[in-house]
């Protein structure tokens, strides 16, 4: 009866030398010094440092989605902040931002409508009645104040300095400033027309006749008659920019993924404005003295832009 084979011992945990392991018969030349070491446990804990600040070398420009997409993780991380991420101060801020636009949505609508719906819908006459009865809402103490060129500035201000912050990080973080996204940039295009249409429409009357009861769309339909190419330049670029710049900047407030409606939606606000201007165009009938006294304006306005002679 065949002997059972010895069973093997287990390799002992000590180096043994690779030579005392030749199998029989097989003849290689000594080698000195290599042995066969057990494998002995790994210290984990070093594996298990936190991660490092995002620099530079870190992430780079092609990790980035794009700025809208970028926007609008922000926004969502300031608007439900969590404290280990996002600053108080960043999300207070970001609240000014986001509900100053609400308050100047409201003026802005009424404006739109009495200024550029009624006169492509009714006429330039409906529409001055439009824009008198608009004026008891809107042109009174506090309210104008607050409402209008206070929500103004505190969504312009708000956004600058989210921006700087922005702007700031982006550098730290990525050694350059990444891209705008669309809707910051027509926010910033917009600044300077709006400024210089409350200027005209509304600071320079008060400098010169102490109110602006006199003020109807007769008054932009006088600079139409002055300056055409300028007037249809500057409204019909402040009329698309602030189409886009409001379209989506609500659509992202509420949380709005499919632009299609959106997009038809701003067409017909865009193409009413444009009609709405065409009309006002063409209203520059008036007294005489009315349209010297809008002569006057306007002279003080070509005056502040260097135009004057």
């Amino acid at each position: 009866m065949p002997s059972s084979p010895e069973p093997r011992s287990p390799p002992s945990r000590h180096a043994t030398p690779l030579s005392h392991q030749r199998p029989p018969g097989l003849s290689l030349p000594p080698v000195e010094g290599l042995t066969v070491l057990t494998p002995s446990p790994i210290d984990e804990s070093a594996f298990l440092l936190p991660d490092p600040t995002p620099n530079k070398s870190s992430r780079s420009i092609s990790e980035k989605r794009n700025a809208d997409e970028d926007d609008k993780q922000e926004e969502e991380e300031y608007d439900s902040p969590n404290p280990e991420t996002v600053a108080l101060w960043r999300h207070y801020l970001f609240k000014v931002h986001k509900y100053s636009s609400y308050s100047f949505t409201a003026f802005l609508s009424l404006h739109f409508a009495t200024a550029s719906a009624m006169p492509a819908l009714l006429g330039i006459d409906a529409a001055d009645n439009g824009i008198v009865l608009a004026r008891v809402l809107y042109q009174v103490p506090i309210v104008e104040e607050t409402l209008v060129f206070g929500s103004l500035a505190a969504h312009l201000i708000s956004g600058a300095v989210l921006r700087i912050h922005k702007v700031r990080r982006d550098k730290r973080w990525y050694s350059r400033r990444l891209k705008m996204s669309r809707i910051s940039f027509t926010g910033y295009l917009l600044a300077p027309l709006v400024t210089a249409h409350i200027v005209v429409a509304r600071v320079i009357p008060l400098i010169k006749e102490g109110e602006s009861s006199i003020i109807s769309l007769r008054y932009i339909s006088r600079g139409f008659v002055r300056s055409r190419l300028t007037s249809w330049s500057l409204y019909t670029a402040m009329l698309g920019l602030t189409v886009y710049h409001v379209g989506y900047g609500w659509s992202r407030w509420l949380r709005i993924r499919k632009y299609t409606r959106v997009r038809i939606a701003g067409v017909a606000v865009f193409a009413l404005g444009i009609w709405g201007l065409r009309i006002v165009s063409k209203g520059g009938n008036m007294a005489e003295w009315l349209g010297k006294k809008y002569d006057m304006m306007y002279e003080m306005a070509e005056a502040l832009v260097g135009l004057g002679n």
